[in-house]
Order: C-alpha cells, then sequence, then structure tokens
C-alpha cells in the first residue's frame, strides 16, 4: 500500500505543530517547510501527494511558490495539488 505524503509549508512554527498533531494521528507521512524557499529546495527531489501552502509568508510567499512549483518545477496540480491556507480576514487577499 503505496504512503500517503503531505508537505507542510508555514513560517509560523504553531501552525506546523497543528498540522503534524492531526496528521499523527491519521498516521499520515508529512515533511515540513519553514519557506517557500525550503519547500522549493525540498520538490526539487521529493513528491508529495498534497502540499499544504501557506499564502503569507516572509520572503517568498505561498502564492509565488506555487507559481514557481508549477512553472520552474512543471509540476502540476494533477501531480500534486496545493491547498492554499492563511489566517489572513476574509476581506484580505481572498481574491488571490
Amino acid at each position: 500500500m503505496a504512503t500517503f505524503k503531505i508537505l507542510i509549508v508555514d513560517d509560523e512554527k504553531y501552525n506546523r505543530q497543528l498540522f503534524k498533531m492531526i496528521l499523527e494521528r491519521w498516521r499520515v507521512e508529512y515533511r515540513e517547510a519553514e519557506s517557500g524557499d525550503e519547500a522549493l529546495e525540498i520538490l526539487k527531489t521529493n513528491r508529495f501527494n498534497l502540499v499544504f501552502m501557506d499564502a503569507r509568508m516572509p520572503g517568498i510567499d505561498g502564492l509565488r511558490t506555487t507559481e514557481i512549483i508549477r512553472g520552474d518545477l512543471n509540476i502540476t496540480e494533477a501531480e500534486m495539488p496545493v491547498s492554499c491556507i492563511s489566517a489572513a480576514g476574509v476581506n484580505e487577499d481572498w481574491q488571490k
């Protein structure tokens, strides 16, 4: 049976901890990255079934990181969906 693997990308340690608690309870394999840059380095040599991507991070934000994943790394949505997560209020950045 294939293992379901998730990449958690979030600059906030607390948010990564919440994801890790849930994924460990579900016995899902995961890896974490603290930045868009770190996620891109990981994705050069690894693939995941799903990515949880923080939209707002210092440096390369999650939206730009996803553009690079789709463009430069040529990883399609069918190959690896990216689910954008954000603590932004409903009126902030939702159009993006």
